[in-house]
């Protein structure tokens, strides 16, 4: 009885070790995680830059954050200029996250690539956008067109209004010109639809429960009866490639 005590007792004192110290061996410093979820419950998920702000005062420009796998966070102008600029091929990798395997089946396309697929797509990607126009003239009538609506919403505003609905449906529509050739109206139901899909994605995919999915992806068959968020994912997924079938 003894023997099963202290051999419990050891491996619960090697493994709270292991997650609050042992394994942020070689990292930047930063907030104690939590065993099992890292930093989730501290952080501030509706506001997360408050938190990474707080912490940048405390631990510095460099820091390590655990949601619950690791990420370092550049909190300082002239660093994230030398690490993504001056050093960008070095820091050019992509992680190979649950979501991106579940989904895209890996790390493919201009976002997720990495290594030579990266250098090869960004290639094939650079020549299709300046036969857009990108970097040269052709794109410029696209952009002023967006920015006269822009002014004329603004315009049509009557007081105090949330800036980022216009300009949001701005930059999209420089890219819908760009990608299927027109531009949506301000306010179009599709639109708003599209707009509204992105934002459930992203409120879906930052849940403490999905975030959990990175390291413990055998949580899956725990929904039902949990809202882990993977099959609301999993809906969001198809209605998006289904819009995108559609217009392209």
């Amino acid at each position: 009885m003894y023997v099963i005590v202290a051999i419990v007792t050891v491996a619960i004192a090697y493994f709270l070790y292991r997650e609050l110290y042992g394994k942020r061996k070689g990292l930047p410093p930063g907030p104690t995680p939590w065993p099992i979820v890292g930093n989730i419950l501290q952080l501030d998920l509706k506001h997360p830059e408050k938190s990474l702000i707080q912490w940048g005062k405390q631990y510095g420009p460099v820091f390590t954050i655990w949601i619950p796998l690791p990420f370092v966070i550049v909190n300082d102008y002239d660093l994230i200029k030398e690490t993504f600029l001056k050093q960008g091929d070095v820091f050019a990798g992509r992680p190979e996250t649950f979501i991106v395997r579940e989904f895209y089946k890996g790390n493919y396309g201009l976002v997720f690539a990495r290594d030579e697929l990266w250098r090869e797509q960004r290639r094939f990607a650079l020549h299709v956008l300046r036969d857009f126009g990108v970097g040269r003239n052709m794109l410029e009538p696209k952009i002023l067109d967006q920015a006269r609506e822009l002014i004329s919403i603004l315009h049509s505003t009557k007081g105090p209004t949330q800036l980022k609905p216009a300009l949001t449906f701005a930059v999209g529509n420089v890219i819908n010109t760009m990608v299927v050739g027109y531009a949506w109206k301000f306010g179009d139901s599709k639109m708003e639809e599209f707009r509204t899909t992105l934002e459930e994605a992203l409120r879906i995919g930052t849940k403490p429960t999905m975030l959990l999915l990175e390291l413990y992806p055998w949580i899956r068959y725990f929904e039902p009866p949990f809202n882990i968020g993977l099959k609301q994912m999993t809906l969001i997924n198809q209605k998006l490639n289904s819009f995108f079938s559609e217009e392209i």
